[in-house]
């Protein structure tokens, strides 16, 4: 596995061929107003009944679109393994 650590703003992740990012819901605090659901570019994230946001990975590229968007901060981009 060959990994870098590498600093974008104030995201430090690991990359390499086996990992993609994604974004991450903390499910415990969305408030599921929808402002993420509204810049993804893939249609990736959808909020389920009303109850908090939920991220399809395989439609996720990881742009940040979103984690810039949550008002409520509570969205993080990170690594996933494939």
């Amino acid at each position: 596995m060959s990994q870098k650590c590498r600093a974008r703003s104030d995201i430090i992740y690991l990359g390499g061929d086996d990992m993609k990012r994604k974004a991450n819901v903390n499910t415990e605090l969305c408030v599921a107003c929808g402002s993420c659901v509204k810049v993804c570019p893939r249609s990736a994230i959808s909020v389920p009944d009303g109850v908090f946001a939920v991220v399809d990975s395989a439609l996720c590229v990881g742009c940040g679109k979103c984690a810039k968007e949550c008002p409520a901060s509570i969205i993080e981009i990170g690594g996933d393994i494939k």
